[in-house]
């Protein structure tokens, strides 16, 4: 391991990398036996292997998840930020899921959906192909919308809708008393906005 960057031996000519268990040839610049890619790792981490999943893993962790049958929620340990599977570039897993167990997606209906409402889940048969529309369907019907008070701009509550809706003061003496304007206490009352209450 290296102690220090000033230690710094260069080649530009074809040589192996040293790291172990990924020993491979090298046409370009090679540092202290690393290719720049170890190199970087071994400066960044102290490990020229540390940093990533070792090659074939997850492919192997998918072939043997892929055949289980449960009615329990099988979690793809390998995630994004937002808690979904990803899997060879990108792709998510739910839909490489979906395409082997149950066939390709249907015309326009090109996302994988979570009847157990579990992203890191791929067991297929919580998923389902739906569209654009039907995901944000399935989230309002469930629930998980941010809409009315769960939503961040929102001013008011439920209780607040309701409070407009039966009071028969003007609309201008609501809208001071919560803190709205006059627009927003005419599409409450008439049903335009907050229309599932």
């Amino acid at each position: 391991m290296m102690k220090n960057r000033t230690e710094l031996k260069m080649t530009t000519h074809k040589e192996n990398c040293s790291a172990e268990s990924d020993e491979h040839s090298v046409s370009g610049t090679v540092r202290n036996g690393l290719c720049t890619r170890h190199y970087m790792r071994n400066w960044r981490n102290g490990d020229p292997l540390a940093g990533r999943t070792a090659r074939g893993v997850v492919e192997r962790y998918f072939n043997d998840s892929i055949n289980i049958e449960t009615e329990n929620c099988i979690e793809w340990m390998y995630a994004n930020v937002e808690g979904y599977g990803i899997f060879k570039r990108n792709k998510r897993v739910t839909r490489e899921v979906l395409r082997l167990k149950v066939g390709n997606a249907p015309q326009g209906k090109n996302l994988a959906l979570h009847t157990c409402d579990n992203p890191p889940c791929f067991n297929y048969k919580h998923l389902f192909w739906g569209s654009n529309s039907d995901n944000g369907k399935d989230m309002a019907t469930k629930g998980r919308s941010h809409r009315g008070s769960k939503h961040h701009l929102s001013k008011l509550s439920e209780k607040d809708v309701l409070g407009i809706r039966v009071s028969v003061g003007t609309q201008t003496c609501l809208a001071r008393r919560y803190g709205v304007s006059q627009t927003t206490v005419y599409n409450i009352k008439n049903r335009r906005t907050w229309k599932w209450l």
